[in-house]
């Protein structure tokens, strides 16, 4: 049987977005001794795993930050040599970058949608909404294309024709492998008695740092509270209301597991209703509790274990209490039945 080959075109590794939830399902795939393997562009690293192949060196570094860029136009283009060089049998493509990829290629693909191309490409500013046209235009003609297409979320699916939802895995993490919330808080100069809201993601304007800056500057009114601001991204932090943040780099696992131990809640304000929430399963793996507007899970049904509001930044303030005082909820439990190997492996077997 020839092996389960995913394609991502995406700076690997990494614990956030797209990255982090095609090394999930690889690792599921795995776990129930499928032969899977995902292929990626850029240099090796050496802790690179042994299902890892990179077909390609990226003509020059891509950022990490998501969103289109020359760098990663030209990673592509390097992508499609080498597929036409290789010629699997199939591909599993996640995102739009890697289905185009293979169509170049001309070769056969389930399509795998972690975002809606042209919702999403406005947030990055005046020159790619204009792209908003051209990235819907693509999308069309790779669910055309696809012989079959899934989506990360319930309320992508939704916006995409033919495309089914697909059940991320997400296995719970080993909570005592970290450090203590006293050490955490040493270790960060943050107050004990300080509600600690953490965003551990990148800093793109979907996010909505700015909704999550002001509910937690309306909770600092009342106690003591501080944003952490946790990512692998670079750049400024845009102009936040109330008390500075605290930006933490997330250089690797030891550094989540920090963050994680200092948080009282994880947060997300994110109001684009497509992409997986993936720092806040991240989050629920670890036990830590999770307060968002409701936008931000996509329809995803493990809303159920968080404090989940309309969008607004008052009473997103609230749920920061509600959800911090919940801590022994262990919403790991609600996670892995919701985002089990199981449910996942069941429509995967049918790609």
């Amino acid at each position: 049987m020839s092996p389960r080959l995913h394609l991502s075109c995406a700076p690997y590794p990494s614990a956030q977005g797209t990255q982090a939830a095609v090394g999930a399902m690889v690792a599921a795939e795995r776990r129930a001794g499928l032969d899977a393997r995902l292929v990626t562009y850029g240099a090796a690293h050496v802790d690179d795993p042994p299902y890892l192949t990179r077909i390609a060196r990226a003509p020059r570094p891509v950022p990490a930050a998501s969103g289109p860029g020359f760098a990663r136009l030209m990673a592509d283009a390097a992508v499609v040599a080498a597929l036409v060089r290789l010629r699997p049998s199939w591909v599993v493509a996640h995102h739009v970058e890697a289905a185009l990829a293979c169509m170049v290629a001309k070769l056969p693909f389930v399509y795998v949608a972690h975002t809606h191309g042209a919702a999403e490409l406005p947030s990055y500013g005046h020159a790619t909404a204009a792209l908003a046209p051209l990235g819907a235009a693509l999308e069309r003609a790779v669910l055309a294309t696809a012989r079959a297409t899934f989506a990360v979320t319930p309320a992508l699916a939704a916006r995409l024709p033919g495309a089914r939802p697909l059940v991320i895995p997400w296995p719970p993490s080993p909570i005592d492998v970290g450090p203590s919330r006293d050490a955490a808080r040493s270790a960060l100069g943050l107050a004990d008695d300080t509600l600690v809201v953490l965003h551990a993601g990148n800093l793109d304007t979907y996010q909505n740092l700015g909704d999550l800056a002001r509910a937690v500057a309306h909770l600092a009114v009342r106690r003591p509270a501080r944003l952490l601001v946790a990512t692998e991204s670079g750049g400024a932090l845009p102009r936040l209301a109330g008390p500075p943040p605290l930006r933490v780099g997330l250089r690797d696992e030891a550094a989540r597991a920090l963050v994680h131990a200092a948080a009282d809640v994880a947060a997300s304000a994110r109001t684009l209703a497509t992409g997986l929430p993936v720092k806040l399963l991240d989050a629920m793996a670890r036990d830590v509790p999770v307060a968002a507007y409701r936008s931000a899970f996509a329809g995803d049904p493990i809303e159920r274990a968080a404090i989940v509001v309309p969008s607004s930044p008052v009473p997103l303030a609230d749920a920061f209490e509600i959800a911090a005082s919940r801590r022994d909820d262990r919403p790991s439990v609600a996670l892995e039945a919701a985002h089990g190997d199981a449910a996942y492996l069941a429509q995967a077997l049918f790609f």
